[in-house]
C-alpha cells in the first residue's frame, strides 16, 4: 500500500474543519522550521568564521552568538508547537475515525453479518476497532509531520547547497563544462542510488513483517478463544491441546522472526554506514570550491548538514521503515474491515422481507434460504395464535433458529411478507444465550438495553424487580449483590441467566415475545414454574418459543397446560399440531 493510498484513506477525516486547521498549522510550523534551518546555519557560519579568522570584537562575537541563539530558540519553540498540534490531531482522529468505523460496524449489523461473508476477514474486529485504529492514527500523524519536516528541510538543504556550491567548471578535450549548483545535484544522485539499494532489502522485509502480523493476529485470536471458553476447556481437560496450538503459532512465528532479524541487521548496518557516509560525501564535494578559494572552511559543517537533509528526503521511507510498515498493516486491516462491511451491506440489500402491521402474527409467501440458496422453509400463508403460548418444534437442524433470525431481520436470505400484531418496538426477543452489558448493576442488566441518560431506576421499578427475583427463585447471593456493578454473564449460571432474561421480558411488557429455547438450562420443575409466572404477567402477549424436545416430552412435562398451541416445522413447512 502506497503512502498516497493511506493519505486517501484519511482524507475524509483530515478535511474536516478542526482537523484541517491542525494539518495547516503543522505545514506552517514545518515551513518555519525549514527557514530557520538556513538562518541557524548562516548564524553558526558567522560565529565560526569569526573564531577561525581571529579578527573579531567582543560586540561582534556577542551579536553572532545572540543571532544563533534566537534562531535555535525559534526552531525549538516551533518543534514543540508542532508536537502539541500533532497530539491534538491524533486525539481528534481517534474520536472521528473510531466513531466512523464502530457506527458503521454496528448500524449495518456487520458484527453479526461477518458469518455470511466470503474472502479475507479481520480475525479480531475488537482489536482492529480499538488498538489498531488508534495506532494507525498515531502513526499517520507522526509520520505525516515527520515527512513534512523532511520535505521542507530538503528544500532548505537544496537552497543552502545551491547557494554555497556555485558552478563547478572543468575542461574535457578543450571543452569547458560548467555544472551549476553541483553539490545540490551530487546530493540528489547519492540519495537516489542509496534508495535503490535499500529498496531491495526493504521489499523482502515488508513481506516478512506482514506475515509476522498475521501470526500475531492468530495468537491474539487463540488466546481470546481460550479466555472465552475457559470453563469448557478446563472441564474437558483440553488445556494441553490449547497450549499446543499456541506453541505451534509461536514456533512458526519464530521462523519468520529469524529471517526478519537477519534482514533488519543488514538494513541497520547499511543505514549506519549511510549516516556517516552522507555527511562525509557532502564535505568531499566541497573540496573543489575550497581549493579554488571560492569557499571558506567554516562552511564545511553547514554543507554536511544540508547534504544530510537532502539525502534524508529520499531515504525517508527506509529511515522510518518500521513505522511505515506497521501503518501499512493497520490501514490494510481497516480496508479489509470496510470491504467486509460493504459485502455485508450488499447481502442485506438482497433481503426481500416486507414487514408491516396487522391484526395477527403471520406471514405470506415466505421463503427462507441458506447462503447456497437451498430452501429451508417455503409457505404461502401461516398465522400464529394470538395472546397465548405457541411452541415451535422440529428436528434439530431443520432451521427453527434460522426462522427466528429471519423474523428478526438477522437472516438476509429471506423474502415474503411478515405481519406483526404490533409495532416493531413492542416486539421482545429472548435469544438462546442471554446478553448482558459489560458492567452494570443487576437492575441495569434487567432493563438492558437502555440509554444511560434516560435510565432512572426508581423505587417502584426496583420493588417490582425485587419481587420478580424472588418469584423466579433466584439465589440469595445474587439478590444480595444486585446493586453491585459487574459482568453478570460471568457471575450467573446458565439457568439464572435465562430467568433474568424472562424477568427482562416481563419488565418490557411486549405484545409479541419470541424466545429461542428459553428454559433449556432449567430442570423440569423450575421450567414449569417459570412458564406459569411468564403467563401470569404476559397473559395478553403473543408468545412463540422454540422447543427442541419432542411433542411427547413436552406433554409429559407441562401436561399441555402451559403451551397452548404447537407448530411443527419439518420438510420445509409449518403446520399446526392438534
Amino acid at each position: 500500500m502506497s503512502l498516497v493510498s493511506i493519505f486517501h484513506h484519511y482524507w475524509p477525516f483530515l478535511k474536516q474543519r478542526k482537523n484541517w486547521r491542525s494539518l495547516s498549522l503543522l505545514m506552517l510550523g514545518n515551513a518555519i522550521q525549514a527557514i530557520f534551518i538556513v538562518i541557524t546555519n548562516s548564524s553558526f557560519n558567522l560565529f565560526f568564521g569569526l573564531l577561525v579568522s581571529g579578527v573579531y570584537t567582543p560586540t561582534g562575537l556577542m551579536f553572532a552568538v545572540l543571532q544563533y541563539a534566537v534562531a535555535v530558540g525559534v526552531y525549538t519553540y516551533t518543534a514543540g508547537k508542532n508536537s502539541y498540534v500533532g497530539d491534538q490531531l491524533i486525539q481528534s482522529l481517534n474520536h472521528d475515525v473510531t466513531h466512523f468505523y464502530v457506527d458503521k460496524w454496528m448500524q449495518t449489523k456487520a458484527y453479526f453479518g461477518s458469518n455470511f461473508i466470503q474472502g479475507p476477514k479481520v480475525i479480531n474486529p475488537a482489536g482492529t476497532l480499538s488498538h489498531d485504529i488508534q495506532e494507525a492514527n498515531r502513526l499517520t500523524v507522526r509520520l505525516g509531520d515527520n515527512l513534512l519536516n523532511t520535505f521542507f528541510a530538503f528544500l532548505a538543504g537544496m537552497y543552502g547547497l545551491w547557494e554555497l556550491s556555485g558552478p563547478l567548471s572543468f575542461t574535457i578535450a578543450s571543452t569547458v563544462l560548467v555544472i551549476p549548483g553541483y553539490m545540490a545535484l551530487g546530493a540528489l544522485v547519492y540519495a537516489i542510488v542509496y534508495n535503490i539499494i535499500v529498496n531491495q532489502i526493504g521489499y523482502r522485509l515488508k513481506e516478512l513483517t506482514e506475515r509476522q502480523h498475521v501470526f500475531s493476529n492468530k495468537l491474539e485470536a487463540q488466546v481470546h478463544h481460550i479466555e472465552k471458553n475457559a470453563e469448557g476447556i478446563e472441564l474437558l481437560k483440553a488445556a494441553t491441546r490449547e497450549k499446543k496450538s499456541v506453541d505451534n503459532i509461536l514456533k512458526n512465528s519464530t521462523i519468520y522472526h529469524g529471517l526478519m532479524a537477519k534482514l533488519q541487521a543488514g538494513l541497520a548496518a547499511f543505514t549506519a554506514l549511510n549516516d556517516h557516509l552522507r555527511f562525509f560525501v557532502g564535505v568531499l564535494l566541497s573540496i573543489p570550491q575550497i581549493l579554488a578559494n571560492k569557499m571558506s572552511v567554516d562552511n564545511l559543517l553547514s554543507i554536511g548538514d544540508y547534504f544530510t537533509r537532502v539525502a534524508s528526503f529520499f531515504t525517508w521511507k527506509h529511515d522510518n521503515y518500521d513505522d511505515v510498515t506497521n501503518l501499512d498493516v493497520f490501514v490494510g486491516k481497516l480496508n479489509v474491515l470496510q470491504a467486509q462491511i460493504a459485502q455485508w451491506e450488499t447481502i442485506r440489500k438482497n433481503n426481500q422481507l416486507i414487514i408491516h402491521e396487522g391484526l395477527t402474527f403471520s406471514f405470506k409467501n415466505l421463503i427462507i434460504e441458506k447462503p447456497d440458496r437451498s430452501v429451508l422453509l417455503k409457505t404461502k400463508q401461516f398465522t400464529f395464535k394470538g395472546a397465548c403460548v405457541t411452541c415451535l418444534q422440529g428436528p434439530s437442524g431443520v432451521g427453527k433458529t434460522t426462522l427466528f433470525r429471519s423474523l428478526t431481520q438477522l437472516w438476509p436470505y429471506v423474502k415474503g411478507e411478515l405481519i406483526l400484531p404490533c409495532q416493531i418496538k413492542e416486539v421482545q426477543i429472548i435469544p438462546q444465550k442471554p446478553v448482558f452489558p459489560l458492567s452494570s448493576t443487576l437492575y441495569e442488566a434487567i432493563l438492558y438495553p437502555h440509554d444511560d441518560e434516560e435510565l432512572s431506576v426508581g423505587p417502584k421499578i426496583k420493588s417490582h424487580i425485587d419481587d420478580l427475583l424472588v418469584e423466579f427463585k433466584l439465589n440469595h447471593n445474587v439478590i444480595d449483590s444486585k446493586d453491585e456493578k459487574r459482568d453478570w454473564s460471568k457471575t450467573l449460571s446458565g439457568g439464572e441467566q435465562q430467568r433474568i432474561a424472562l424477568i427482562r421480558a416481563i419488565m418490557k411488557k411486549p405484545k409479541l415475545l419470541l424466545m429461542d429455547e428459553p428454559f433449556s438450562a432449567l430442570d423440569p420443575r423450575l421450567h414449569k414454574h417459570c412458564e406459569h409466572i411468564l403467563q401470569k404477567y404476559l397473559n395478553k402477549t403473543t408468545i412463540v418459543l422454540i422447543d427442541h424436545r419432542s411433542i411427547q416430552q413436552t406433554d409429559e412435562i407441562s401436561n399441555q397446560k402451559n403451551c397452548a398451541h404447537r407448530v411443527a416445522f419439518n420438510n420445509k413447512k409449518l403446520r399446526h399440531v392438534a
